[in-house]
């Protein structure tokens, strides 16, 4: 009884670090843990702990036998997820030591499924969209990308800024993404295809002779429509206008129309056949006014 009154509050030194081990051209998919060994003289085994996204809930996960002080974690090891370890030592006779501190690890992930851009322009993705670390800032990832076909590709401060190559290019563009924390660990996409199309606004034209009172952007008509449908506005003064495109998420994907205009109701056309179906916000932006509006294409 001494001796387990003496062992229990010994003072145990057990330092874990973790390591990661990467398969080539594949991210981040098994993590080594290793530890300092527990200097008690018949110390038998190590019992390893896992938590997954919740320190709050530890789940047996391996035993080593001592003076194995190192294990492999191949357990579903998934990017975007936050892993906690803990262990514990336990003496020949069953006596088990407290936990250890715990050590922990983010992999980072990206998010990628936008499957279109559009030719003519430089089409820009924020970085906080496509990319996530449980444990690193965004800004503190390192993106890196490789593979380019027919697409220029580059990150500028908190974008992923993406151009057909050349610029006029219809057709399949390619490229491949990969994702360092500040710990080593990554995730990368290969060969993230996108198709490269071109939208074309039909003719802007002026509505009437009467001038309108207020700002306004109008719901498009028909909506929802396939594949045309027309999109109009109103300016109560001279103003220099841009109304743009957007994916449900935020990306954008063209500006429809930019020009200064003089006052009066107008509207124009946009045929979207190359995109898929869904819901796409448009924006209308002047010097002192920003409205935006849903449209849902259906095939």
């Amino acid at each position: 009884m001494l001796r387990f009154i003496i062992y229990r509050f010994y003072v145990l030194l057990l330092v874990m670090q973790i390591f990661f081990v990467k398969g080539l051209f594949s991210q981040t998919n098994l993590l080594h843990i290793s530890w300092d060994a527990n200097p008690e003289p018949d110390i038998y085994q190590y019992h390893l702990f896992r938590s997954v996204n919740d320190l709050s809930h530890f789940q047996f996960l391996n035993s080593t036998i001592h003076p194995d002080t190192q294990y492999t974690d191949t357990d579903a090891i998934q990017p975007g997820n936050f892993y906690g370890y803990t262990l514990t030592a336990v003496d020949s006779v069953g006596n088990m030591s407290d936990f250890s501190d715990t050590v922990t690890v983010g992999i980072p992930k990206i998010s990628w499924d936008l499957s279109t851009i559009f030719n003519g322009r430089t089409t820009s993705f924020p970085l906080i969209t496509i990319l996530y670390d449980p444990d690193d800032q965004v800004s503190e990832l390192i993106p890196s990308v490789s593979g380019l076909q027919h697409l220029r590709v580059q990150v500028n401060n908190d974008s992923l800024e993406i151009t057909p190559d050349p610029i006029t290019y219809i057709g399949q563009g390619s490229f491949s993404l990969r994702v360092d924390d500040s710990s080593g660990f990554w995730d990368i996409k290969e060969n993230i295809t996108l198709s490269i199309l071109q939208l074309i606004p039909i003719g802007i034209q002026r509505v009437g002779t009467n001038l309108p009172s207020e700002f306004r952007l109008f719901q498009n008509f028909p909506n929802p429509f396939n594949p045309s449908t027309t999109v109009k506005f109103a300016l109560p003064r001279p103003s220099r206008i841009k109304i743009s495109l957007y994916t449900i998420l935020g990306q954008r994907i063209k500006v429809l129309h930019e020009e200064r205009l003089q006052a009066g109701f107008y509207q124009f056309k946009i045929n979207l056949a190359e995109l898929p179906s869904g819901i796409y916000l448009y924006i209308m932006e002047t010097e002192n006014f920003r409205d935006l509006k849903r449209m849902l294409l259906v095939k």
